[in-house]
């Protein structure tokens, strides 16, 4: 049985080492940015969290907290290894900017002059390393697992944009990038990445695959029970089954030791030469790529790295998340300080970025002489900024009626002599710990002035009194196939599940996302007439669809929830 959160936290042990070749270690700086990762790793219910500090020369510090292993009360320690996820991309970017050195790889070739077979659907030009690098080549994001089969059945897919036009997250496109590496090397992923990154870095506790013996002294990765729903908090945590794989887009395990080689490697320019060094940290493009609790992170994109300006400092780094593991990391290449934070709670989040920003934070203020900051304060989890623009009666077709309250920056649904706490998920999303209301988020809708006048839940739509609009809508009689609960049953590497709604006139995502019709079952994803998105429902039985295909990503499988 999986012991109580409070009991997991009363057991959690704290254990913080110095390394010894730095003897002048800013303890009070250090203490700070201790206190926080702890007080983090409680607020996001993390069973543990690995996180280390270091400088141009030396690890500062290395912060192992909680538990590796819940079940088995395991602590972290500072040879416990995480998944590292997506960050895994850099290493990827860096291993072919070393055989760009060598002559043997052209960022700006096409990826055909590597992969002969590689094909995709598309009136543009070719497809190159750079466009695939930088998250610009109009592939969908996508990824399985798989990752050769992936980029082979690229060739069912088309391009949705023409190379270098937008910017849209891939993972299968860093697959692709996997395959010209061992077509260059001549070796498998995780081989080469040992000869080329970890062995010259000495990085002596890392891998580029998932195996039993290199999981044997691996965080178990956890998630909330009853996945079928937004991760509510208040459910327990559960071990997240592990699988062999090895994927060029976030298959790197890794200890905060070796990570923190791996980011002096960064501060460094170690390694690559200077023109491939400014390719790997020197943004090529701008984008659009967002995510809660990282303002400005993925501000701008460079080969495997994300860039951001803070302070008028240079900022790289990414996130990373695989196999219910996540991480952050960011390395300021001005004042040579570099932090990366692993936790193993979460797939998407809770995200351990907001450790490592305060702690660069701190870094920089004591390196400058200047005062440091304080511990924030512990968030309140329940906190709603304009939680008044919520508040209200709302009403479906059905005559059933909801009643929203604001109080105390709070948002609370009163339910008869019940009254529940909302809790934020972002996007006007919310979700209350009610059995009734638990399978979807309430999402709150706008109007034109951005007045809040109606929440959906699930297909069902509630509407104040000050709606002005609509409250009939038909859709395609065939959409009715294709609502319902899809879930990837084989992926434990990534999972998946996808809630098909019609709201109102729409298909839509759970989270709101639409599917805009392209014809015979094909939806595009997202209403950016460029996104390369698309997800196709097929297999009709009895009037409904039992699957529901995403492009260059796992098959999902209609499931009994709805």
């Amino acid at each position: 049985m999986v012991p109580s959160r409070l009991a997991v936290f009363i057991a959690a042990l704290l254990v913080l080492s110095t390394s010894p070749s730095f003897a002048a270690a800013p303890d009070d700086a250090l203490a700070l940015i201790g206190t926080y990762a702890q007080q983090m790793m409680s607020s996001t219910h993390a069973p543990g969290l690995s996180v280390a500090v270091t400088d141009r020369a030396h690890t500062i510090k290395i912060f192992s907290l909680g538990l590796a292993d819940v079940q088995s009360h395991t602590p972290v320690i500072e040879t416990t290894r995480f998944g590292i996820g997506s960050i895994s991309k850099s290493m990827t970017a860096t291993a072919l900017l070393l055989a760009r050195d060598r002559g043997v790889f052209d960022p700006s070739a096409p990826v055909t002059k590597y992969l002969p077979w590689f094909r995709v659907k598309s009136p543009y030009r070719p497809i190159s390393g750079f466009d695939l690098l930088t998250h610009t080549s109009g592939l969908p994001d996508g990824g399985t697992g798989s990752s050769v089969y992936d980029v082979y059945a690229l060739r069912n897919e088309t391009v949705g944009y023409a190379p270098g036009e937008h910017w849209s997250y891939s993972n299968v496109g860093y697959e692709t990038l996997g395959a010209i590496l061992q077509t260059v090397e001549g070796t498998q992923y995780s081989d080469t990445l040992a000869k080329r990154i970890f062995q010259p870095l000495g990085m002596v506790d890392s891998s580029g695959i998932w195996t039993p013996e290199t999981l044997a002294t691996a965080a178990t990765g956890y998630m909330y029970a009853y996945d079928d729903r937004p991760e509510p908090e208040s459910y327990p945590l559960i071990a997240f089954p592990q699988t062999t794989f090895a994927d060029p887009a976030g298959s790197v395990v890794s200890t905060a030791g070796d990570m923190a080689k791996y980011l002096r490697f960064i501060l460094n320019a170690q390694l690559l030469s200077p023109e491939s060094y400014k390719l790997l940290t020197t943004a090529s493009v701008k984008n659009g790529k967002t995510e809660a609790g990282l303002t400005g992170f993925y501000d701008h994109y460079a080969f495997g790295l994300a860039q951001q300006t803070v302070d008028g400092h240079h900022l790289v780094g990414h996130t990373g998340g695989v196999s219910r593991n996540t991480s952050c990391f960011q390395a300021d290449l001005d004042s040579g300080f570099a932090v990366i934070a692993m936790s193993n709670l979460g797939y998407v989040g809770p995200r351990p970025c907001a450790v490592v920003a305060y702690a660069l934070k701190v870094l920089r203020a004591k390196s400058e002489g200047e005062p440091l900051p304080p511990v924030p304060a512990p968030a309140d989890p329940l906190h709603v900024d304009g939680a008044s623009a919520y508040a209200g009666t709302y009403r479906s077709q059905d005559g059933e009626t909801l009643a929203f309250v604001a109080k105390n920056d709070h948002l609370r649904l009163e339910n008869g002599a019940a009254s529940e706490t909302m809790s934020e998920r972002g996007g006007d999303q919310f979700w209350v710990d009610d059995p009734r209301f638990a399978q979807y988020t309430m999402r709150f809708i706008r109007d034109k002035d951005k007045h809040v006048t109606q929440m959906a839940h699930g297909s069902k739509v509630y509407s104040t009194a000050a709606y002005v609009g609509p409250t009939q809508f038909t859709h395609p009689k065939e959409w009715d196939a294709y609502e319902g609960t899809y879930r990837d049953a084989t992926s434990f590497a990534f999972g998946g599940e996808a809630h098909v709604l019609i709201v109102k006139d729409q298909l839509v995502l759970e989270d709101g996302t639409q599917l805009v019709p392209l014809g015979n079952g094909v939806f595009r994803v997202g209403t950016d007439d460029w996104s390369p998105e698309r997800v196709t429902f097929s297999t009709i039985v009895n009037g409904v669809a039992q699957r529901a295909i995403f492009s260059a990503g796992p098959t999902l499988y209609r499931t009994f929830a709805q």
